[in-house]
């Protein structure tokens, strides 16, 4: 299997034999989507599942399983990388100058929509976004802005395809 080790959706191949049309891939009890037919390649192509941030990162076995049954358990076979995000600080003033760092996916531009970095009120929906930017390329950014001039709860999200949540901070505004 290669690689062991990366981001959720990434391209994975699981190369092997024995396996039938209609193979199952599971992460940790996740099922994936396999392209192609593995039983003609011997070759698995497919992408580690999403998984919740609670859950990432973390290593998880892989399952491939037959149609018929049959199946092979590989015991800690990926581990699902961390992006980081944290903010210069957590209490502010309305209004005052916040600086947000974060490190995740080395070439988000594989994917479109880009990876984004968002402030929201708390609990609000993705569509919400109060101040945001793209994630660029690499290893590790920070940008900065203004706190809202209301008091309250906000959080700043890393997206992953401006969707899956990959990483938050907590910022208060007093």
């Amino acid at each position: 299997m290669s690689p062991k080790e990366g981001w959720p959706l990434y391209y994975l191949e699981i190369i092997g034999s024995g396996f039938q049309s209609g193979v199952r891939v599971t992460f940790g009890g996740v099922e994936t989507f396999v392209s192609g037919n593995p039983s003609n390649t011997g070759k698995i192509v497919t992408n580690p599942p999403w998984r919740d941030p609670a859950t990432v990162p973390g290593t998880v076995d892989v399952v491939v399983t037959n149609p018929d049954g049959t199946s092979v358990t590989i015991a800690g076979g990926f581990t699902y990388k961390v992006a980081t995000l944290e903010l210069s600080s957590s209490e502010v003033s309305p209004g005052e100058t916040v600086v947000v760092t974060w490190s995740g996916p080395n070439d988000p531009s594989d994917f479109a929509p880009p990876d984004t970095i968002g402030l929201y009120e708390l609990n609000s929906p993705f569509t919400t976004e109060l101040w945001g930017t793209t994630s660029g390329v690499g290893d590790r950014f920070s940008a900065q802005f203004k706190a809202p001039m209301t008091p309250g709860n906000y959080e700043v999200r890393y997206r992953m395809l401006s969707k899956y949540l990959l990483a938050k901070a907590s910022l208060v505004v007093r």
